[in-house]
């Protein structure tokens, strides 16, 4: 359940969520960009590439999570 807008850029805009019990930011691709098969490529290395980064002051990435054709990006 998205429950604020934090920000847009170009390509997406960030929301705060909920996921039962727990909170999290989904990093979502916007409608006019979601059917490019190679944004979404883009979409899908960016989750490949943050899962190889840890630090304390970066957002850990989850997983990719697609509904109504809206492709986001689950984030800590």
């Amino acid at each position: 359940r998205l429950t604020a807008l934090l920000g847009r850029g170009g390509a997406t805009s960030a929301y705060r969520a909920t996921d039962g019990s727990s909170e999290l930011v989904l990093k979502v691709l916007h409608d006019q960009l979601s059917g490019d098969p190679l944004l979404r490529e883009r979409f899908r290395r960016e989750l490949l590439a943050a899962r190889l980064v840890s630090h304390p002051g970066l957002a850990r990435a989850f997983d990719l999570v697609e509904e109504g054709g809206r492709l986001a990006l689950a984030m800590e």
